[in-house]
């Protein structure tokens, strides 16, 4: 920097004259430095109001099926399963989607879901041993801690929601006519995993990267979504997954994840 004495005036003035300029120097630096940390604020705080438009973004990327209001999955097979999540889907489920093709499935449990397997009548033994593990593992016998129940299914015909005279059948419920096929000592158990862009539960293993989770133990429902989700997230770091998901396809009750 260059300094300039004045001659006409003294030591002292020039040296004033000097003070005063550093000091309004030294304040222009601060309000320089006020606002250049005030830019980096609001910078950061677009870059993350971007960060989370482009997650929400992502999530309305993601089309739903009509399926994806019920508990679901495919078969081995490929037929489609479906399980109502409470009494008003369950309603919906067999008065809307049950067709003469279908098979309906049951828990032998009190509090178990209406579980249809689409063009069930064409369905392979695995497929059936797929829709019961489905059935029981959605039933009130998770939530009891029980390692197997037993399982009927019926044709659709065999399904009405008309109760016995004097009888009342609660929303949701429905009376079965005719012989039940049964299943005995149907396990509790279903594999978590993520492929073809969609969180899954499934009754059997599709890939090294899916998870088993049975009935019991001392982790809440809670708990058990927080656990899978990390083991998820490793196994798919790529994926979209959240752990409301997670709590919307797992059964409700304590689980073990294996």
């Amino acid at each position: 920097m260059e300094i300039v004495i004045d001659p006409k005036k003294s030591i002292n003035e020039n040296i004033s004259h000097y003070y005063e300029k550093a000091k309004k120097a030294k304040a222009k630096l601060k309000g320089l430095e006020r606002a250049i940390e005030e830019t980096k604020r609001l910078i950061a705080i677009e870059e993350e109001k971007e960060a989370e438009a482009n997650v929400l973004q992502k999530k309305k990327v993601r089309k739903k099926e009509w399926y994806e209001k019920f508990h679901w999955c495919f078969t081995r097979n490929g037929l489609l399963l479906l399980a109502g999540k409470d009494a008003k889907s369950n309603q919906v489920l067999v008065s809307r989607h049950m067709e003469k093709d279908d098979l309906y499935f049951h828990a032998d449990v009190q509090g178990a879901p209406s579980v249809l397997l689409k063009k069930g009548r064409n369905a392979k033994q695995e497929d059936i041993e797929d829709a019961a593990v489905f059935a029981a593992s959605y039933s009130s016998a998770w939530k009891k801690g029980a390692n197997a129940v037993d399982v009927y299914y019926v044709g659709p015909s065999q399904v009405s929601r008309s109760a016995p005279s004097g009888e009342y059948l609660p929303k949701g419920a429905f009376m079965i006519k005719g012989k039940k096929n049964y299943i005995r000592n149907v396990p509790l158990q279903l594999w978590v995993s993520f492929f073809d862009g969609k969180l899954q539960t499934l009754p059997y293993k599709t890939n090294e990267k899916a998870f088993l989770i049975k009935p019991g133990g001392s982790s809440s429902k809670h708990e058990t979504a927080k656990k899978l989700l990390k083991l998820l997230k490793e196994a798919f770091p790529d994926a979209d997954i959240d752990i409301d998901w997670l709590m919307q396809r797992l059964p409700n009750g304590n689980s073990i994840v294996m």
